[in-house]
């Protein structure tokens, strides 16, 4: 059926929308009218509505952001405005002239002296060949926006483009950040309301502490096994060894480590982009190679033995050197042995002598018994972390409060470190995990930077870069439910000489 309220360009209005076309100019809509005259048939030759009740400042002119050149022309009639019908509308530009008429379904208007009052919006939209000509006016002090405009201008990304370079600032915009400060130090509230830069109650940057549970403490770095890092990774703790004593070389540091069982407690910088961390494997009865962190040893020894002949056609002496095995060991003496049975003598031939019990020949000795041993973690304070006075772990709170808020944005599952032996977490829980371990060769253990919460599933290695000849595999220790979420068990073909074994873990 035919339309019934589509608007109508006046003939006023044609004329000026095509002089301001050809002259480059532009027409302001600047009112609009209502009114309740009764004219089925839309006369474009009409100045002014039949019998206009109502009048004011447009609302908003805007432009239809889906149809081109279509203008939506918005008035919005306030609650304390009423008492009349409303069957047309008219819309006049600056200088007083109808522009545009519409028929508008009739909609009665009420007054607040009646009893009841509602706010009501009329638009006309009208279909121009050349919208460019209509002057955007809006009159601030009365327009009102709609939930659909709010809707539209939350998703609009170029909305409040000052607000939006504000909040990206990240150069303290309202200068509340005093200067100063050091790499590491935060904000802290002084007892007079302000804030000053401070450092976080805890251990220091550089100290030797040990954790109990097989995780690596706050902040630190486990290091029971050769730990080579970027000194870009751990600023602060690489700041700090360059104040103290360190070498200069790996193979120093490799030396040392091969002539101490693996440990080396000096820290390496040949000056490059990497610095080694002091290794502590069997210093300190750090866990390593089965010796599961809170796992327990009493006291005991190596196990010695040897065997001597007794035969008495056997000489004491070195021509039988060769029969003398384990802590037992033949020494020559001008003494003649003694035949117990006095029917021949073991000395017919030859000089005797004596066996000699030393037990160094099978295990190493000392002037001290050493003691009964708990297995600790080892760890480096590398940095500084967001754990307050209390020592209230910010990371673990924050999963707190996203679990009181629906779980909506747990920042804290996304946490990583990146670093030579570093760990990304991702959402929905799956953790990955990189190391160079240097594994002896034959069979080791490497420990992840973290434990898995639940267990690790793959373990992938690949040769060293710098030995080709280097050959790896690992597979996750599932010895028990603690060592399958905290190590790996290595086997490599790696020599003192090699960097390491890069080494992936997949769990979660």
């Amino acid at each position: 059926m035919p339309q019934k309220y589509y608007p109508q360009i006046t003939q006023v209005g044609l004329e000026k929308l095509t002089k301001a076309s050809l002259m480059g100019k532009k027409l302001t809509l600047s009112h609009m009218a209502v009114g309740d005259g009764s004219n089925p048939v839309i006369d474009i030759a009409a100045t002014k509505l039949k019998h206009e009740v109502y009048r004011a400042a447009i609302d908003e002119v805007s432009l239809d952001k889906k149809v081109a050149n279509r203008v939506q022309v918005t008035l919005v009639i306030p609650v304390e405005v009423g008492g009349f019908n409303i069957t047309e509308l008219g819309v006049f530009d600056s200088d007083g002239d109808l522009i545009a008429i519409s028929r508008f379904p009739a909609t009665y208007k009420p007054g607040l002296n009646e009893g009841s009052g509602r706010e009501i919006r009329v638009q006309m939209t009208l279909q121009l060949s050349n919208a460019n000509v209509i002057n955007i006016q809006i009159d601030r002090t009365v327009a009102i926006a709609t939930k659909q405009d709010v809707h539209d201008h939350n998703n609009d990304p170029d909305a409040h483009p000052r607000i939006q370079q504000h909040i990206k600032d990240r150069n303290d915009p309202h200068g509340t950040i005093p200067d100063g400060g050091k790499t590491g130090q935060v904000l802290i509230k002084q007892a007079d309301g302000g804030i000053a830069w401070g450092t976080v109650a805890g251990v220091p940057v550089g100290e030797l502490c040990f954790s109990t549970n097989g995780l690596a403490l706050p902040g630190t770095i486990p290091v029971n096994v050769k730990q080579k890092v970027l000194c870009s990774a751990f600023p602060q703790l690489f700041e700090w060894m360059k104040g103290g004593t360190y070498l200069r070389s790996e193979a120093a540091w490799d030396a040392e480590a091969a002539a101490q069982d693996g440990s080396c407690g000096k820290y390496c910088w040949d000056g490059g982009e990497y610095f080694i961390l002091p290794c502590y494997t069997r210093y300190f009865a750090a866990a390593h190679e089965g010796k599961v962190v809170g796992s327990w040893d009493g006291d005991a020894i190596r196990k010695i033995a040897g065997t001597f002949p007794v035969d008495d056609d056997i000489r004491l002496n070195s021509t039988h050197r060769n029969l003398y095995t384990g802590a037992f060991v033949c020494e020559e003496s001008n003494i003649t042995p003694y035949d117990e049975t006095s029917s021949h003598s073991i000395n017919s031939q030859n000089d005797g002598g004596k066996a000699k019990f030393d037990s160094s020949r099978v295990v190493p000795t000392a002037d001290e018994n050493r003691p009964k041993t708990s297995y600790v973690l080892p760890c480096i304070k590398a940095f500084d972390v967001p754990v307050n006075a209390a020592h209230v772990d910010m990371l673990a709170l924050a999963k707190q409060v996203a679990a009181i808020n629906g779980n909506k944005a747990d920042k804290a599952s996304f946490a990583n470190l990146l670093s030579d032996f570093g760990w990304q977490k991702f959402e929905g829980g799956l953790i990955l995990q990189w190391g160079w371990p240097c594994t002896k060769a034959g069979a080791g253990y490497w420990h992840y930077p973290i434990a898995f919460p639940t267990k690790c599933f793959c373990v992938l290695c690949s040769e060293d870069a710098s030995d080709l000849s280097v050959r790896a595999g690992a597979v996750p220790d599932l010895t028990n439910a603690t060592t399958v979420k905290t190590r790996a068990k290595i086997s490599s073909s790696y020599t003192s000489g090699a960097d390491g074994i890069l080494t992936i873990a997949i769990g979660y």
